[in-house]
């Protein structure tokens, strides 16, 4: 089809199915040249729906747009009900390339709009169930998915490019605002954006204790491997980028900025490999109550961060990253500082003021590591962060802190600890008396220094005066091996 425009694609919607073994190219084949598609509606693909029986379902749109198109639900018995408000193509999995070179297997989007778009279930935008798919210069702006995948949700479709174009004010109500990625490979490059993507229950009373709220710009789930390159996420709300399971990241040249979230602003692993470099998180807000404003790791995620920046974070712990749950992460000349602050220290999480000692970070402006995590920091520096208790670092029971060939230069706190804090953090539990019951059975936090310059401000206030409601007296020591919530333990390190 070429130029023709179609409204109310309910009625006139384009729909194509496989006719079975020996069609050219095998599956379904729709091409669209600068087609304007809108107002469609159907139980599952609002615009555009294809199906590949055999092999592929494809679609190859140049230019053009498809918008204000819904998926509905009502088919009952198919695995995309309520999926691809705009595109649902499923695909039937077989992995063999047509041998007409001219044909783009699966999806294929060049210069085209997806706008406004609805899905009842996955995908606001666009559903590619088991099938690659190829977004050049594309724009999704504006779509919701009830579930997963406010902009594009991916199940099962390997390999998968992204090139250029944007993701803008998408929405998910469960994750991946903008993309979801469920199993399979993408690899995302040259300057691709998200902007202002959203999970919208993640304010919700739930959502506090519901890991599964995560990624407002991108989450990657079961298996997932995403591949990032020169690609900037800014703004989310719910997270920016998240990955879950045994999903793997390998981000290159990539800037995260901006937006909340809890449990990871900027990058939050719930499991999961990650290898970042050359990359910057800053000016995101990990919200009231919540750790890890620039990342939060746990449930054994594993990062390696190479010739990273990350900086001006806030979080009422972690404020530049949280590490626990037997997790592991290690930095390598790398920056991290001004984290720390005030949750709402940023103006919707953008960068602002350099956060302050008074504001609501508690423990570990620049990192946080516990229960079992080790976080490893060589050549680095840890510089400029701000918190009331261990402003640079906090390292809690059970867990090691290694630090080799690196500076801590300035960092701040209004009680102890302000270059690194050593203690269980029992404010968590201190009203129940967990924190006595924690030191009786939770071993010692192990720290090495090799080769590391601590640069750190005394301002000896009173000690009597810190317990009295006088928060102004500190910083009050560099290094403490003392802590549990002003009562005191001894820990061995």
């Amino acid at each position: 089809l070429h130029g023709c425009n179609a409204n109310n694609c309910d009625a006139a919607r384009v729909r194509a199915r496989a006719l079975g073994v020996g069609t050219t190219p095998p599956g379904a084949a729709l091409e669209l040249h600068n087609v304007h598609l809108t107002n469609g509606e159907a139980p599952e693909g609002g615009a555009v729906a294809l199906y590949g029986t055999t092999k592929y379902a494809t679609l190859t749109m140049y230019g053009g747009s498809i918008s204000v198109s819904k998926a509905v639900g009502g088919a009952e018995g198919s695995q995309t009900n309520g999926g691809g408000g705009a595109v649902l193509l499923q695909g039937s999995g077989d992995q063999m390339m047509p041998t007409d070179v001219r044909v783009i297997t699966g999806l294929f989007i060049h210069g085209a709009s997806i706008l406004g778009c609805e899905a009842l279930t996955d995908g606001g935008g666009l559903l590619v169930n088991n099938g690659p798919f190829r977004l050049v210069g594309a724009t999704i702006a504006g779509c919701t998915a009830g579930m997963y995948g406010g902009g594009l949700s991916n199940k099962l479709s390997s390999p998968s490019v992204i090139v250029g174009g944007s993701f803008s004010g998408c929405t998910a109500a469960i994750g991946g605002g903008g993309y979801h990625q469920q199993e399979g490979n993408v690899g995302i490059s040259g300057g691709a954006t998200w902007e202002g993507c959203t999970t919208t229950n993640m304010e919700s009373t739930f959502s506090f204790f519901n890991t599964e709220v995560m990624g407002g710009g991108l989450l990657a789930t079961d298996r997932a491997n995403l591949d990032l390159a020169d690609v900037t996420i800014r703004g989310s709300r719910g997270g920016n980028l998240n990955l879950r399971g045994d999903s793997q990241l390998v981000m290159v040249r990539t800037l995260i900025e901006g937006g909340v979230g809890k449990w990871g602003a900027g990058l939050g692993m719930v499991g999961g490999e990650a290898t970042v470099s050359d990359s910057t998180i800053r000016g995101t807000n990990a919200g009231k109550f919540n750790g890890g404003g620039g990342a939060y790791l746990r449930s054994g995620a594993t990062l390696t961060c190479d010739r990273c920046r990350i900086v001006e974070n806030a979080g009422m712990y972690g404020g530049g990253m949280v590490v626990e749950g037997g997790a592991t992460a290690t930095v390598r000349d790398s920056i991290i500082a001004n984290n720390g602050g005030a949750s709402g220290q940023y103006n919707g999480g953008m960068a602002g003021p350099r956060p302050t000692p008074r504001g609501g970070c508690l423990f570990g402006g620049g990192f946080v590591v516990w229960q079992g995590a080790t976080l490893t920091i060589v050549h680095s520096e840890v510089e400029a962060n701000t918190c009331r208790y261990g402003g640079g670092i906090q390292v809690a029971l059970a867990s090691t802190l290694v630090v080799r060939e690196s500076k801590l230069t300035r960092n701040r706190c209004n009680m102890d600890g302000c270059a690194i804090g050593l203690g269980d953090l029992g404010f968590l539990v201190e009203m129940t008396k967990g924190a006595e019951a924690l030191a009786q059975v939770a071993t010692n936090p192990k720290v090495q220094l090799l080769d590391v310059q601590i640069e750190h401000e005394c301002n000896m206030g009173r000690y009597s005066q810190r317990w009295n409601g006088d928060l102004g007296q500190g910083p009050w020591r560099g290094i403490i091996p003392v802590f549990s919530y002003g009562k005191g333990r001894a820990l061995d390190w």
